[in-house]
């Protein structure tokens, strides 16, 4: 199962990536961040079935100033 964190507003680097740490035993495969003016999202990821790396989240859409979750390939 994978573990997701979200603050609204600015958060400092150092501490929300701390906490996204603990959630390693929900994802210990990856883990990404996503930072935002007014929104810092991150993600660990169990990769069990689709090991590949482009399914790391958050997606960043390359042609956009999108971030999303799944689904988006």
């Amino acid at each position: 199962m994978c573990g997701i964190l979200g603050i609204l507003g600015r958060s400092d680097e150092a501490n929300f990536t701390k906490a996204l740490h603990t959630l390693t035993h929900r994802g210990p495969d990856a883990f990404g961040v996503y930072a935002g003016e007014s929104i810092t999202l991150g993600h660990r990821r169990l990769s069990i079935i689709d090991t590949n790396e482009q399914s790391n989240q958050p997606m960043h859409f390359t042609n956009s100033n999108i971030c999303g979750g799944g689904g988006a390939k």
